[in-house]
């Protein structure tokens, strides 16, 4: 007999937390595609966001940081830090990457320095460094950073009219490079997925009607592509490859009338697209993330029932869930998951007249699956080639999805775990 514990995302969120509230001024967070939260691969989560500094023409950047996760006790929050404050500047919608640890991230925000200018910090211990990164000439705005799995840091930005990118590698900044061919292109966002790095935006069409656009670089950087093309508009993009390298993407679309949340699933080749939330009011702001488990789960702000209000959903299933009940305002939504399954939802919020951040965890839950005695996979350990005697979803030894598969298939080396409905089974794949 074997048996194994396998451990799978539950989405049962914990009570929300009130984390920034400051005395007679607000804390903001970017814009949900700006990433201002991120988890380093130790599961410390790093928090951006600014506030009005005294007066409302003032403003300044600041950061926290969570050590460790919910399901591992002892858990606090650290070094809530004024990063950034000049006067007359502005810093603004900060976008935010964490390395590792003890204070090892990047961040990065707009703020007015002649023109808006996009600031990038590089946090390393105890020393800091502080580079301009745009044109002097041009007006830039909402800067998105990602990390991906070199620790290879990607901006994107607003360069007036255009969406730039570079990059920060071994120390060095690549050349500014122009993704956009439209006109008038906002709210750039980013993510990667191994070395395939996916960009969206929103671009102007006429008028004030916007779409959706891609662009993706797999070795070099592809041809634009148009997401959408709604009688409507379509504005802020959010991203998020899964571990399969499908890209998903999310964005609001008012085409028949208010705003409703739409999807689209890219596998490189073809896009398919759905209306994944109907609101009867507006619904606004998405932000996605997905999971080891192969799910893309879904945050917005909607005032279907009076109030903007933060709602909850797997992207493909029927249920939502209600996340706030607050008498103000509650937006921006932020949803990110870590490498053990879990969730994350941030969003602020102005119950009580300032704005304040506030948020909410869905920690990994671990689920004992019976015992079983006949197995699904022969031979076991195997030598490349194995027969599958019904559907399972073969997942590596980091929880990765590889797929769904029945009858004969072949396996690099390695461990893996393979689920069926109702069982599931380690197999060991050796060399010859």
């Amino acid at each position: 007999m074997l048996a194994i514990i396998l451990t799978i995302a539950i989405t049962a969120f914990e009570p929300e937390t009130s984390l920034v509230r400051y005395a007679g001024r607000s804390a903001w967070l970017g814009y949900p595609g700006q990433y201002p939260v991120s988890i380093c691969r130790d599961v410390v989560v790093y928090l951006g966001w600014f506030s009005d500094y005294g007066a409302y023409a003032c403003y300044a950047i600041w950061y926290g940081r969570r050590d460790r996760h919910p399901i591992e006790g002892d858990v606090r929050w650290l070094d809530f830090e004024n990063i950034y404050y000049v006067r007359g500047r502005y810093p603004s919608r900060p976008s935010i990457a964490a390395i590792k640890r003890s204070r090892f991230f990047f961040a990065a925000w707009d703020g007015r320095d002649g023109p808006y200018r996009i600031f990038l910090l590089r946090a390393e211990g105890v020393r800091t460094y502080l580079d301009i990164i745009s044109s002097d000439t041009l007006h830039s705005f909402t800067p998105s950073i990602h990390l991906d799995t070199d620790t290879t840091l990607h901006i994107v930005w607003q360069g007036w009219t255009n969406i730039l990118y570079k990059n920060f590698e071994h120390g060095q900044f690549s050349p500014t490079i122009t993704l956009s061919e439209s006109p008038y292109a906002i709210n750039p966002t980013i993510t990667s997925f191994g070395d395939r790095i996916a960009v969206a935006w929103s671009a102007l069409k006429k008028g004030s009607l916007f779409d959706i656009y891609i662009r993706i670089f797999d070795g070099e950087w592809q041809e634009e592509i148009r997401v959408t093309s709604s009688p409507g508009s379509s504005r802020f993009p959010v991203i998020a490859y899964d571990n399969t390298g499908i890209l998903h993407i999310a964005y609001m679309d008012n085409r028949e009338g208010g705003f409703d949340i739409y999807y689209t699933r890219f596998d490189g080749e073809s896009l398919t697209e759905t209306l994944e939330v109907s609101s009867p009011g507006d619904a606004i702001y998405p932000s996605i993330t997905t999971t080891p488990d192969g799910r893309v789960h879904l945050a917005w702000a909607d005032d279907r029932d009076g109030n903007y209000e933060i709602y909850y959903k797997i992207v493909g299933e029927e249920k939502i869930e209600r996340m706030t009940y607050a008498t103000g305002s509650s937006s921006y939504p932020v949803i990110v998951s870590d490498v053990a399954g879990g969730l994350w939802l941030f969003w602020q919020d102005r119950r009580n007249l300032y704005g304040e951040i506030f948020y909410r965890t869905s920690p990994p839950k671990k689920e004992r699956v019976r015992e079983f005695a006949s197995p699904i996979v022969y031979p076991n350990p195997a030598m490349g080639k194995i027969d599958l005697s019904e559907p399972v979803r073969v997942y590596d030894i980091a929880g990765r999805y590889i797929g769904t598969h029945k009858g004969s298939i072949t396996l690099s080396p390695g461990i893996y775990f393979l689920l069926s409905e109702k069982t599931v089974q380690k197999l060991v794949v050796i060399t010859q």
